[in-house]
């Protein structure tokens, strides 16, 4: 008779993922939170992440994780707020071998992070955090204020190591955020640091119109990205009424740039102001005294030229682009964190056959068949790492002619599960469970098989019993048929 696989009941389903059940022996907190079974002391640690279900009293059938276990008094700690109702004395539990959604979520948290992890932690937030404050390639660092030491003196224990030299005279300090969060100066504020101390991250600045404070966030600004500040400050503010076309004027009316500065050939216009280009008391005098030339020679060094000065034009337009796509960057960042957190958006992982995860198969077997030997499961797809494995016998005891079953492999060199001892037919009483831990490779590339034998004979009439086995795929897809 050839065996044939089927869905668990519950009752058989949590029988099989029962690793123990106990009876508390003392009463728990009375928040819930905790159970005392005296028979676990000196037990090691196989409760922690596990779910613990409650079979009887106030709370029964509600289930929670394990966060700690303490083999010295039997202890067990549950997740969060624990079960609704105190764990008395003489309550019947059982510890499954699954961890709870709680359990799971809390660590995918605790992965993710805060936003106050600090760099260098394993958080996702620490990496994103290093990532921002490493990542300026020299033009921006971001920091955060660990100590105000005075109004000219702040620490940023985040940005040290760079060299005392690295920051001084060269950099601006601008208060991108108020820890508080009322958008208070110094926020908006920019200051030049004048020294830098790498040792301890102590930035030397020009005082803000108001102290800065712990938490505080800020960016260190080169001085030619500061200096776009500079030019937009200067040139003021425009609005839609307020630009320099409104203000110049349209230049086909009389109203315009050339009504105020007058037509050129009369005594009140810009060239009677400016005066001839060939006096000494002109425009072009005055620039010829101010020696341009030179003096930008002196500024840039020797051999600046218009294509210079283009250069440095199309520089500034590849840093705003930058600049946008990194404001870009970090808006995508917070809207991919939000997702990640929201329920809806975590995958419910339901394919077993993923390499390495566990996997359950089950099927039965009737030991009313004459002494020879029948196949169980089949190595299908992939190898698979068999780990636990379990016959539970039906609510009588076995007997007719059996004297004996066995469990193993059909390789060339058999893999024991349950020999003839174990399985011995005064072994084999009323809902009797036989049971191996350990760990057998089943090899699919040969067909690799596991096999129940029955020595003597039948039973005498149907003797329907379950096998169920724990095995994770060495390659995805791999399967116990």
């Amino acid at each position: 008779m050839t065996s044939k696989g089927h869905a668990l009941s519950r009752d058989a389903l949590i029988r099989t993922l029962t690793a123990y059940s106990g009876i508390t022996s003392e009463d728990g907190l009375g928040d819930g939170t905790t159970l005392v079974d005296s028979n676990l002391i000196d037990r090691n640690d196989f409760i922690s992440e596990k779910t613990i279900l409650i079979m009887s009293g106030d709370a029964k059938d509600e289930d929670k994780g394990a966060t700690a276990f303490d083999n010295t008094d039997g202890k067990i700690t549950l997740q969060g707020t624990g079960f609704n109702h105190q764990i008395k004395a003489g309550t019947i539990f059982r510890v499954l071998n699954i961890s709870s959604i709680e359990i799971d979520v809390a660590n995918i948290d605790t992965k993710i992070g805060t936003n106050t992890d600090p760099a260098g932690t394993s958080t996702l937030f620490a990496w994103l955090l290093k990532l921002f404050t490493q990542g300026g390639q020299g033009l921006v660092y971001y920091g955060k204020v660990t100590a105000v030491d005075d109004a000219t003196h702040f620490r940023a224990a985040g940005l040290t190591g760079f060299g005392d030299a690295y920051f001084a005279d060269t950099y601006r300090a601008y208060v991108v955020r108020d820890a508080a969060g009322g958008g208070v100066a110094p926020q908006g504020e920019m200051q030049p640091c004048s020294a830098y101390d790498s040792t301890d991250g102590i930035f030397t600045h020009t005082a803000f119109t108001a102290g800065l404070a712990v938490d505080d966030e800020v960016l260190l600004l080169h001085e030619r990205i500061a200096e776009i500040k500079d030019l937009i400050d200067r040139l003021g503010a425009f609005t839609a009424s307020e630009n320099l076309k409104a203000i110049l004027g349209n230049l086909s009316t009389t109203k315009n740039l050339g009504g105020i500065l007058g037509a050129l050939d009369t005594t009140d216009n810009l060239k009677a102001i400016l005066g001839d280009y060939t006096a000494a008391s002109t425009l072009k005098a005055a620039i010829d005294a101010v020696a341009l030339e030179a003096t930008l020679t002196a500024i840039k060094g020797a051999g600046w030229t218009d294509e210079n000065l283009t250069t440095i034009d199309s520089l500034i337009d590849t840093l705003l682009t930058r600049v946008t796509a990194a404001v870009a960057l970090a808006s995508v960042c917070t809207e991919a964190r939000l997702a990640e957190l929201d329920a809806g958006n975590i995958p419910a992982d339901t394919d077993p056959k993923v390499m390495g995860k566990l996997q359950i198969a089950a099927t039965t077997i009737d030991l009313n068949q004459a002494a020879a030997t029948y196949d169980l499961f089949t190595g299908t797809t992939q190898d698979v790492v068999v780990e636990k494995l379990v016959i539970r016998m039906p609510a009588e005891a076995a007997g007719g002619a059996i004297t004996s079953i066995s469990i193993q492999t059909d390789d060339a060199t058999p893999q024991v599960f349950i020999d003839s001892t174990a399985g011995d037919v005064a072994k084999l009483t009323s809902e009797a469970q036989l049971s191996w831990t350990g760990a057998i490779l089943i090899d699919a590339g040969t067909g690799a098989k596991i096999r129940l034998t029955i020595a003597g004979g039948a039973h005498g009439s149907e003797y329907i019993c379950d096998v169920i086995a724990e095995c994770r795929a060495v390659v995805a897809g791999g399967y116990l048929a």
